[in-house]
């Protein structure tokens, strides 16, 4: 199948008073698996971010889990694998490269908000529309999805926050019973 590459140039950005150029490459190939897609995505010319949100927002569209990988600096982990929610962060940094990865028709649109963080400052949103593999609408600074921080980050379980103080209450006991 053919190979579509689609470059955004994202223009000047006021970042913390500094405008950045931002570049996002994606690039769709052959399906993986009928209609199970890889997107090549690559983010630079950002200030110094820790934080990427994505969410699916086409109508039965997915992402499949895992949502997306080969993260191009070390550090950087899937947060939240959701159908139709990812979310990845680590150190931060000024480009990334990664694959997203979800389920979509060949020619049916998918479209995809980004949100991108450093710290806790939301420093970029955008909207893709793509059609037939190729760019139809992309929309920098789009308003359709701005979520905050904490709405990217799993909050776990209180289930696992017991267990996990019952674990660390256990080897303390431990280590205090060997040692006396």
């Amino acid at each position: 199948m053919k190979s579509v590459q689609i470059a955004l140039f994202l223009g000047c950005v006021a970042l913390a008073c500094t405008p950045a150029l931002a570049n996002i490459t994606m690039t769709f190939g052959d399906p993986i698996d009928e209609n199970s897609w890889l997107l090549p995505v690559n983010a630079s010319g950002l200030s110094s971010f820790d934080l990427v949100g994505a969410k699916i927002s086409s109508a039965g569209d997915v992402y499949e889990s895992p949502a997306a990988v080969d993260f191009s600096r070390a550090g950087w982990t899937l947060l939240i694998d959701d159908p139709t929610l990812a979310s990845f962060g680590g150190p931060a940094t000024g480009s990334l490269s990664w694959k997203s990865h979800f389920a979509n028709d060949a020619d049916k649109d998918v479209t995809i908000d980004w949100a991108i963080f450093a710290g806790e400052t939301l420093i970029w949103t955008s909207r893709y529309t793509i059609v037939n593999g190729g760019l139809n609408v992309y929309e920098p600074r789009s308003q359709y999805w701005i979520p905050e921080r904490a709405d990217l980050i799993p909050v776990p379980a209180p289930s696992a926050i017991l267990l996990g103080s019952l674990g660390c209450g256990l080897v303390g006991w431990v280590r205090r019973r060997k040692n006396a």
